[in-house]
């Protein structure tokens, strides 16, 4: 758990570099934009591979259970949900219905 408490401050940290413009324009001035582009590059991606091991050695907490009729109702709402998609980008008769099929699509697919 540790590693992966570590990787997401070390990822959140650089992401929040570019935010403090002074500090972020002194490491550009003091290093150079390629240099200071690939620091950030590694240093995001050492954190990004300390969230995937930290990750992968953490003990699984089940935090929600999803109830049972939850498979058959993504089952039956997929098929319009994938006609109103479609029907958002293709002239048919769809939008007279509803004003916004790919809202709805989008709804019912979630």
């Amino acid at each position: 758990m540790t590693l992966l408490i570590t990787g997401m401050l070390v990822l959140i940290g650089i992401h929040l570099l570019p935010s403090f413009v002074s500090l972020r324009q002194g490491l550009i001035g003091r290093l150079g934009w390629q240099v200071y582009q690939a620091g950030f590059a590694l240093i995001a991606l050492a954190g990004l591979i300390l969230i995937v091991v930290g990750m992968s050695r953490a003990d699984f907490v089940a935090l929600w259970q999803p109830p049972a009729w939850g498979r058959q109702a993504a089952l039956i709402l997929m098929l319009p949900a994938l006609f109103l998609l479609v029907g958002a980008y293709l002239p048919s008769n769809i939008r007279r219905i509803t004003r916004h099929p790919m809202l709805w699509g989008v709804t019912l697919w979630s």
